[in-house]
């Protein structure tokens, strides 16, 4: 079999294990909205800044600022967190939170609300993304796998930047920034909702794996 042959396999295999085991499935259509739906913000705020807080480069670094230090927060907190346990219900809130950070940002004009807006925008944004990669790394025993399905998240986080980018860009110019920012918002919550009800099917298949792990004994959390 030759080289391109195989990586066409191997490709063809990951997909078909992502798609086929419920849980990686689950994270990475949320992993892929909050991308779209939610990342892109970063592109959107420049403009939010100039035209809704009639600010300038400095308002930018503020906010900016601000997202910075509520990424750094949420990352002492996963830092923090002796094991993997509960990041199903931590990604749902997470992933929520920073569609309601994205829905009050955008109908706000003060720069000072907006300010801790961005903290919980930035931290939450972060903590979704930096959970689902910790999730579903703890639940991928077969090395085999682990690569294959970390190329894929790798691709769903970089890939779909541009063409969310692009969307939002046209989105704004119709709507306006405001109206773009809750939109995206909206469906980061929408996502948040329909992963959630996918956590009791995830926390049934993820059992055996941390009983597997030795990280419990009889639990159904997930």
């Amino acid at each position: 079999m030759s080289q391109k042959t195989q990586m066409w396999k191997n490709l063809k295999e990951g997909f078909v294990y992502a798609y086929e085991f419920l849980p990686i499935k689950h994270l990475l259509i949320l992993q892929v909205t909050i991308c779209f739906m939610g990342m892109t913000h970063v592109n959107l705020v420049p403009i939010f800044a100039q035209e809704v807080l009639n600010g300038n480069a400095e308002t930018m670094g503020f906010l900016m600022t601000a997202s910075a230090l509520g990424s750094i927060v949420s990352g002492i907190y996963l830092i923090s967190r002796k094991n993997v346990m509960g990041l199903g219900k931590i990604i749902a809130i997470s992933a929520a939170l920073l569609g309601l950070g994205l829905i009050v940002f955008s109908r706000s004009t003060n720069l000072d609300i907006c300010l801790i807006l961005m903290f919980i925008i930035g931290m939450n944004n972060t903590l979704t993304l930096a959970s689902i990669s910790n999730f579903m790394q703890s639940i991928l025993l077969d090395e085999d796998k682990r690569g294959r399905v970390t190329s894929i998240f790798t691709t769903g986080f970089l890939g779909i930047l541009p063409f969310g980018n692009l969307f939002f860009g046209a989105l704004a110019g119709y709507f306006g920034v405001d109206n773009s920012l809750f939109f995206g918002g909206a469906c980061c919550i929408l996502g948040a909702y329909f992963f959630s009800r996918q956590l009791p099917k995830i926390r049934k298949i993820v059992h055996p794996i941390y009983a597997e792990l030795g990280l419990i004994t009889q639990s159904n959390k997930g």
